[in-house]
């Protein structure tokens, strides 16, 4: 029996990354993988899959659709 190989030390969660490179939100990435609208090296993402600055990721253009018509409010209490 082999031992299943570990994620390099430089893998970190795909949502993070996304996040990272300015994609979008860690919570509309998780939203996007589980849509099916995230690619990893060309295979459908899922949830919580580590990947490393070397991976490719692909966005479908739903995802890219859904986030043009999204509104942000943004709320400024003071001190």
């Amino acid at each position: 029996m082999t031992e299943p190989s570990s994620p390099p030390s430089d893998a970190v969660r795909l949502n993070k990354r996304m996040a990272e490179l300015k994609m979008c939100s860690r919570r509309e990435a998780d939203e996007w993988i589980a849509n099916g609208w995230v690619k990893v090296n060309g295979r459908p993402a899922e949830m919580g899959v580590k990947v490393t600055p070397s991976d490719r990721i692909g966005i479908a253009k739903a995802a890219k659709g859904q986030q043009a018509h999204q509104v942000t409010i943004l709320i400024n209490k003071p001190i």
